[in-house]
């Protein structure tokens, strides 16, 4: 094994004229020797990844360097070898996953054998072999854990990854265990939310959410379409994620206006002033309300996530509704829109899988014309394209309805998928139906709503104060 611990050898692999040009970057002394070579690693790793993402034209010679430090097995000073996960990263970074997810089985699995107990260590080795398609091992691993979660006392995030992990094992190895898995996260993920949005911050709730919790429909989504038997966890999921941040916030605000707690309601006001006129007072004046709302147990109770069933129940024989959610096909691992659908005579919601999630924003984005995409004008074979890659997938499960209430998410947010028509002079989806687009069918009202007329503002200028 090679030593890093004579001056030519660092100057030649490491005091590159790169390097040494960018001393900022690298801050390396060539007099400087390395007792530990994984220090050494750790600091071009975390130096490569730096310049990665300002898109600095050295960020592969650093890339370069620590691939040759993996192919000549070097060492430090003290005679150990690079660690087996630090190795793995280097590998995925390199685009050789195959090999990254080799070395992080090594040092997973290195871990469980001297700490058994340790959670983490059991959870991320059976990760690893799903990663390798070692599934009967991963399956053992994790019905120790499940063991141990059901007699032990586990934080919601960490039974997210457990209920995650397992039903990406069951999506490939056992379908029959897809359902009840996907519930469980759902539900898990609910109870979670629910608990955390009573103490924490606005920011750290939202935070708390897009670390753990903002691809909980997608997951779900792509666990209903592998188990292919209707989409009802997929459904309740999209009625939770959807404008779940607001919601919660919405909830907060009315327990407190309709309280009788002067004091917390006195502070909430305070708060929403402070706010208003972003003022360094708000984080006090939050907290301050937060410990006065956590005094009232009864308000976690309360706050009720509406169920397919309910969105079912207020639509009429005239009505669908439509959520509108992502799914990764483990086939072409590609990400796919779906559309999950809903009527008052269906048994379950029905998921229709639509066009591929890139397709859709190449055609929007590299099609562009002073700000506007004129792919709306573009027809192939006399179909708009937009239109192809979207409602053409719903057609036959539109006919005989007056009403679509959707949902759209991601990138059909800002496409106006109301007024798209197949044909060019055609009509178009709003004077076929009455399309009713609502932030989440769960929002869908109990009664037919007439509207008349509406009121338009525009040229808004957003930095005038009324």
């Amino acid at each position: 094994a090679w030593r890093i611990e004579d001056r030519e050898f660092l100057h030649e692999i490491l005091l590159s004229d790169a390097v040494l040009i960018h001393e900022d970057y690298s801050g390396f002394n060539h007099y400087k020797t390395y007792w530990d070579i994984n220090i050494l690693a750790d600091q071009l790793l975390l130096l490569y990844r730096e310049l990665r993402e300002a898109n600095h034209n050295m960020a592969d010679d650093f890339l370069a360097i620590l691939n040759k430090l993996i192919e000549l097995d070097c060492v430090g000073m003290n005679n150990i070898h690079l660690r087996s996960d630090l190795i793995a990263s280097i590998y995925n970074d390199l685009g050789c996953y195959s090999e990254s997810i080799t070395e992080k089985i090594k040092y997973f699995r290195k871990a469980y054998e001297l700490y058994p107990e340790n959670i983490t260590f059991t959870l991320n080795l059976a990760s690893s072999l799903i990663s390798n398609s070692e599934y009967a091992d991963a399956d053992e691993l994790m019905d120790i854990i499940l063991k141990h979660i059901d007699e032990n006392y586990v934080s919601g995030k960490t039974k997210h990854l457990i209920y995650s992990t397992k039903l990406e094992s069951a999506i490939h190895n056992n379908q029959s265990e897809i359902g009840y898995f996907s519930r469980k996260l759902l539900t898990n993920a609910i109870e979670d939310f629910k608990v955390s949005s009573k103490t924490m911050s606005s920011v750290n709730l939202a935070n708390y959410w897009n670390q753990n919790y903002s691809g909980l429909l997608s997951t779900i989504t792509t666990a209903d379409a592998a188990r292919n038997k209707g989409a009802e966890n997929s459904y309740d999921a999209a009625l939770f994620h959807k404008g779940v941040l607001l919601r919660s916030q919405n909830y907060r605000a009315n327990n407190i206006l309709n309280s009788n707690d002067t004091l917390l309601i006195k502070y909430y006001n305070k708060y929403c002033y402070e706010q208003q006129h972003n003022t360094d007072s708000v984080d006090f004046y939050e907290k301050t309300m937060l410990y006065y709302y956590s005094l009232h147990p009864e308000f976690l109770k309360g706050e009720i996530t509406p169920s397919w069933k309910d969105v079912r129940s207020k639509l009429s024989n005239k009505d669908v509704a439509i959520e509108f959610s992502t799914m990764l096909d483990t086939g072409d691992d590609q990400l796919y829109y779906v559309a999950l659908i809903l009527a008052k005579q269906f048994e379950t919601p029905k998921l229709i899988r639509l066009c591929k999630c890139n397709d859709l924003y190449s055609l929007i984005n590299n099609k562009q014309k002073n700000g506007y995409s004129i792919a709306y004008d573009e027809y192939i074979d006399g179909v708009n394209v937009i239109y192809s890659l979207i409602w053409s997938h719903l057609e036959e499960h539109l006919k005989g309805y007056k009403n679509i209430f959707f949902s759209p998410c991601d990138q059909l947010n800002f496409i106006n998928l109301e007024c798209l028509a197949k044909k060019n002079g055609g009509k178009r989806m709003n004077e076929i139906y009455n399309m009713r687009r609502v932030s989440t069918t769960g929002n869908i009202p109990s009664c037919d709503i007439d509207i008349k007329s509406v009121v338009l503002y525009g040229g808004i200028d957003y930095n005038n104060t009324l």
